[in-house]
């Protein structure tokens, strides 16, 4: 996380921009119901047997399982 996400309570919307800064080869998605996704779409050949799509109850947990599979 930024220090910005510190100072002050981020938005779905912030969160996203964040995400997608973070992690530019994947789409991220936040549903009104606050369940977030990402997904790769196309799927990069060399990246056929990595994980295409994740899911998580909020931006944190989507981060980390993003951090995680992209290692």
């Amino acid at each position: 996380m930024t220090a910005k996400s510190h100072a002050h309570a981020v938005t779905d919307a912030e969160a996203k921009a964040e995400l997608k800064k973070e992690y530019p080869g994947w789409n991220i998605i936040c549903s009104a119901q606050d369940r977030w996704w990402a997904q790769r779409f196309p799927v990069p050949r060399e990246l056929l047997n990595k994980p295409n799509m994740l899911d998580a109850n909020s931006a944190v947990g989507l981060r980390a399982k993003l951090a995680e599979a992209t290692a």
